[in-house]
């Protein structure tokens, strides 16, 4: 009966087992493990625009020059007249940025082409939050969730003390 009731059912769910989705994802190349590996793949994204025609603009901000930390910024113009103009973010909470750059490749190989890029540009900021990316964090190197922690008035905001933190 043990047999039966405790070892039976697990062999049964083994031979039933379904693929993990990413073994069968498109992108499950596209996945990396490190932020250097996140930055690089970026780098070539670019090249690959460039090498279709793609006029892109490319700047980075350094956050943190010794330890390689910056945010990375791709601006690509519309063509034409200025009408619109797609946003996209990632790594605002650092480790979540590793699917962020997978994202950005789903969004060059599927979407971007099917724009209109007469009227519409594209700015990426990536890896907003380069330090939690780099070292597994939801946080910045100050402990700021860049997600959470804003000031919406800077002239009324006592920046002596937060009175509300408290609460």
């Amino acid at each position: 009966i043990l047999l039966l009731t405790a070892v039976g059912p697990q062999f049964v769910l083994m031979g039933a087992k379904q693929p993990e989705v990413a073994e069968s994802y498109n992108y499950s190349n596209y996945f990396f493990n490190t932020y250097e590996e996140v930055r690089s793949n970026l780098a070539n994204r670019v090249k690959k625009l460039r090498a279709d025609g793609v006029k892109v603009q490319v700047s980075e901000y350094a956050v943190n020059k010794e330890e390689n930390l910056y945010i990375d910024n791709i601006l690509i113009p519309a063509t034409k007249e200025q009408k619109n103009l797609i946003v996209l973010t990632t790594g605002v909470h650092g480790m979540e940025g590793y699917i962020g750059s997978v994202m950005l490749d789903v969004f060059f190989e599927e979407i971007y082409p099917t724009l209109d890029t007469e009227k519409t540009g594209i700015l990426v900021v990536a890896n907003v939050n380069p330090y939690g990316m780099k070292y597994m964090r939801r946080y910045n190197e100050n402990n700021v969730d860049l997600n959470r922690n804003f000031i919406i008035d800077w002239d009324t905001f006592d920046r002596t003390s937060n009175k509300d933190y408290p609460e």
